[in-house]
């Protein structure tokens, strides 16, 4: 696995002060396979979050919560529904209507 075929970025953690030439990719080669493993669980999220965002799919936005290893640790499924509905009433201004359909 390498970062760029996981579709993820390296943070740079304060190495590069300044960017006299832009902000340029920084190949970090092939991550150790259990880190590759770990990594994939978020992207997984952050990917069914974008194609929610792209199609305007509700159930994507739940299928993505139900995804997450740490949600899917504590909640059951109903609770997972619940828990979406509920912050999308909680940050409803911030969030774009379709949501709200």
């Amino acid at each position: 696995w390498d970062a760029l075929r996981m579709n993820m970025m390296i943070s740079y953690q304060e190495l590069v002060r300044t960017f006299p030439n832009g902000i340029q990719p920084t190949k970090v080669g092939t991550l150790p396979s259990h880190l590759a493993a770990l990594m994939q669980t978020n992207i997984n999220v952050q990917t069914l979050l974008t194609e929610a965002i792209l199609t305007e799919n509700r159930d994507r936005v739940y299928h993505a919560a139900m995804m997450d290893p740490h949600t899917a640790a504590v909640l059951g499924i109903d609770e997972i529904y619940a828990l979406v509905d509920d912050l999308i009433a909680a940050h409803g201004d911030w969030l774009p209507g379709w949501l709200h359909r």
